[in-house]
């Protein structure tokens, strides 16, 4: 059996992502941020994401079939729009075993 990868919480403003609520679950594909923009005429311009480690708490071990309290690695971003303005907010938690945190600096 497969391990979780991720589970993953978005919280978007309800007035600029209402047209979501209409769609099947199916329609959602893979990528977010090309449907947001398809969608509900939102563009992702930039964002920021912190990257700590946790333990895993008895809902993440179950979610993550993981053992409570194993090593996770949490990931918060949050995306802004052209005029900087926060339009999305993420929190993801997965397994740190299965992580690999790359950084291009320019």
């Amino acid at each position: 059996m497969e391990r979780q990868f991720c589970w993953r919480k978005i919280w978007l403003p309800k007035k600029q992502f209402k047209a979501l609520l209409k769609l099947e679950i199916i329609a959602f594909g893979n990528l977010l941020y090309p449907m947001y923009e398809t969608y509900c005429n939102q563009v992702i311009a930039w964002a920021e994401e912190t990257l700590t480690a946790v333990l895993a708490q008895p809902s993440d071990a179950k979610i993550l079939e993981v053992s409570e309290g194993a090593p996770l690695i949490v990931i918060e971003r949050s995306a802004f729009d052209f005029e900087r303005t926060p339009i999305e907010w993420r929190r993801s938690k997965g397994p740190a075993d299965l992580y690999r945190y790359n950084v291009e600096i320019r």
